[in-house]
């Protein structure tokens, strides 16, 4: 695990000291704004103890904010549970994950109270961490501890334990303590801490992640694990988007993540976590999995177990039919232990072992029954989980060099085993070709895109070892981003949406705003969107997952005053047809559906359809325009139209209108003087360089910018050397 350390000076301390003074302040301040009805609607789906009380202990110990009231409770369902049960198929391989990062804000309010009182907080400091990652265009987080191996003696294959917890009150924040049920045969996290890095998995609406109803001294959370309440269930069910399917493909991001970081890697699931291990297992193909209490070929039996799962998965849970996980696990080289314990699982199972007997046969299972209670079994089961997994070779492959227009990718095969080793690549699923490695790693070019994996590995000693995960390889033929369109919020900020290409996402947009370097992230190229402020923005560069670099350097500006200025119409004709003047607004009103207007000191309105709408014969005041979230920006400009085949005529003293804008070679000038004079157009760059000078006429003019370099260009007009009084035009050659 790299850049994870504690932060321990006193002028750190100091600064927590203040931020948890000034918290406390603001928590005294905190009244709840809950009606009546929607009290007694929480106080039946509210009802377990939060992980810790901030009253007590004040800090930053949420993600969350507080539900205040029903509406706002369902629209933060809405924001966290997006996943049907669908797309849990070939999750693992179309997601994509991002870097694992501390929950600064949690973690210093943890690390405080564990300062003044070891048995305070987690145990340890700065143990919360969380982890974007994106799944068929939709961006999601998932969270977890970690604490770090504490064994500096261990061997050269670094291991990575996950648990995922059973259900309970708080049984994330037990686990990450050693209290509670979970540890009753000793402190699991911190005994396996001695075999590797350890991490815990924390469930939506728990521990941290907890939806809180904040009642005057006594804050409780939303009674997520079982019994999940009905109407949150329902809910969900209606949805397609259930509780248990939304956790599933959590873990299985945490998976992906520490299969990218670890060359072992072993999820623990306990009780209700080992539904999610065992179906996490197919998709990820971890290197051990141990299934505790969680799993029993009498789940096809067991109809009050169905009902409880069925809630929570939805009809993904009948994917956990015997034949169904007996098959998955015969095709996998994963490396399985399951238990029971005597006196708190199913009596048949540990009585008369029928999954095991069911499973006879399978070369890659094994099973624990001796010890008493529903829990994880003792440290022996997992150290004997551990030795099993490292008599096989682990195998990555990583990507080393990507070009961006050659169809061609160097990656790096990794093992940790006893070497030489022995092993094929697949291509599609078909023999691609034999290979031997002298050592621990070997490097190979691919030329043709398609699925790419390492099968049939054998050690030195013959012993067979795991397969590698799916490498999918896409060239990164022309990648490029483009801004395809710009709108309006309610508060005048901009939102720009772009359309990425190239290889896969995400990709990282590298940029600067007047001046000063930033970046943004996006994990899928369809449409992304993101609000910018006014200012002059210069995209220098795109980089895409295939780490493929393109140098850009386009220059966009956002300026919220564009609904404001005459720069209203790119074009207006009379319309023949309809006996009207056609109005043609500028691309930057595309989406927006009413125009608000006097004509000739009467109110009116007009509706807007593919930005364009028509007028009569009148004088016009536009004062407003309105978008699909209804919000209206003020116009001022004024107009008189003829309502006949004649030029329009405007009452400022001069106007001007180009478009389109951002634009290639060339682009239309409408000018429109107060007599029929010949001015003369200047262009400059944004150093205040003359690059260009064109004779214009009044009326439409067509300027063609070849030779120029893209970049921001301003415009400007002259009459005989004295300026007109036009608004400058800031244009953007692409």
């Amino acid at each position: 695990m790299q850049n994870i350390s504690p932060k321990q000076s006193v002028g750190y301390r100091l600064k927590i000291l203040l931020i948890l003074a000034l918290i406390v302040s603001r928590h005294q301040n905190i009244v709840a704004q809950t009606s009546y009805n929607d009290s007694l609607y929480f106080e039946t789906v509210f009802q377990t103890p939060v992980y810790i009380n901030y009253y007590l202990f004040p800090g930053k110990l949420y993600i969350h904010p507080f539900v205040q009231t029903r509406a706002g409770l369902f629209d933060s369902l809405n924001s966290i549970m997006k996943f049907a049960g669908q797309e849990f198929y070939g999750a693992y391989d179309n997601m994509h994950v991002g870097n694992l990062y501390p929950l600064d804000s949690i973690n210093a309010s943890l690390n405080y109270y564990y300062s003044l009182d070891k048995s305070h907080g987690y145990k340890q400091t700065n143990p919360v961490f969380g982890l974007p990652f994106s799944l068929n265009g939709k961006n999601s987080s998932t969270y977890c501890t970690y604490t770090p191996a504490t064994n500096s003696s261990l061997s050269k294959c670094n291991t990575a334990v996950l648990f995922i917890t059973g259900s309970g009150t708080n049984n994330g924040t037990e686990m990450v303590r050693g209290d509670g049920y979970q540890n009753s045969y000793g402190f699991m996290k911190d005994s396996l801490a001695t075999l590797g890095d350890v991490y815990i998995a924390i469930r939506p609406l728990i521990d941290f992640r907890a939806f809180v109803w904040d009642k005057k001294d006594n804050p409780v959370a939303l009674n997520s694990e079982f019994p999940i309440p009905n109407q949150i269930t329902s809910y969900l069910l209606a949805r397609e988007t259930p509780y248990g399917v939304n956790c599933l493909i959590e873990s299985i991001a945490i998976v992906k993540y520490l299969k990218s970081k670890y060359q072992k890697v072993i999820i623990a699931g306990l009780s209700y976590g080992g539904i999610y291990t065992t179906l996490n297992t197919f998709e990820s193909a971890p290197e051990g999995a141990l299934i505790s209490g969680g799993y029993t070929i009498t789940v096809d039996e067991t109809s009050i177990n169905n009902d409880y799962q069925l809630g929570s998965f939805g009809p993904l849970f009948y994917a956990l039919n015997r034949d169904s996980v007996k098959r998955n696990i015969s095709k996998s080289t994963t490396e399985f232990l399951f238990s029971w314990g005597r006196g708190g699982d199913i009596t048949e199972e540990t009585n008369l072992h029928y999954t095991e007997n069911y499973f006879s046969g399978l070369n890659n299972t094994q099973y624990f029954y001796d010890y008493a209670n529903h829990t994880y079994p003792p440290f022996s089961a997992f150290k004997n989980l551990l030795d099993r997994v490292n008599i096989h070779t682990s195998v990555r492959i990583q990507e080393i060099e990507k070009t961006c227009n050659p169809a061609s990718v160097k990656i790096m095969i990794s093992f940790c085993g006893q070497k030489p080793y022995r092993f094929d690549i697949y291509k599609d699923s078909l023999l691609y070709g034999s290979y031997t490695s002298a050592g621990d790693n070997f490097q190979a070019t691919f030329n043709d895109p398609g699925v790419y994996k390492v099968k049939n590995l054998f050690d030195a000693n013959n012993v067979p070892g795991y397969n590698s995960d799916n490498y999918i390889f896409k060239p990164n033929n022309d990648i490029d981003i483009k801004l395809s369109r710009q709108k309006w919020n309610c508060n005048m900020t901009q939102d720009n949406v772009f359309k990425l290409t190239g290889g896969d996402g995400p990709w990282d947009i590298y940029y600067r705003k007047n001046g000063t370097p930033a970046s943004v992230i996006f994990y899928t190229g369809d449409r992304p969107e993101f609000s910018w402020p006014d200012g002059t923005y210069i995209i220098d560069s795109i980089n895409n997952y295939g780490n493929c670099m393109k140098y850009i350097n386009d220059t966009i500006v956002v300026d919220s005053k564009i609904s404001q200025s005459e720069k209203l119409f790119s074009f207006i004709f009379f319309n023949a047809g309809s006996a009207k003047e056609q109005m043609i607004l500028q691309a930057g009103f595309n989406g927006y559906k009413k125009i608000f207007f006097t004509k000739n000191g009467i109110i009116d309105s007009a509706d807007i359809e593919n930005n364009m709408f028509l007028l009569s014969g009148g004088t016009y005041q536009f004062t407003g325009v309105m978008n699909d979230s209804n919000c209206i920006f003020p116009l001022n400009t004024r107009i008189i139209l003829a309502g006949d085949s004649s030029q329009l005529t405007i009452s400022n003293p001069a106007v001007m209108s180009a478009y389109p804008n951002p634009f290639a070679k060339q682009f239309n000038l409408l000018i429109e003087l107060p007599s029929n004079q010949h001015p003369v157009l200047d262009i400059f760059n944004v150093s205040g360089k003359k690059v260009k000078s064109f004779e214009i006429e009044n009326g439409s003019n067509t300027i063609n910018m070849e030779g120029v370099k893209k970049g921001m260009y301003i415009l400007k007009i002259r009459y005989k050397g004295k300026g007109y009084s036009f608004d400058t035009l800031k244009m953007i050659m692409l």
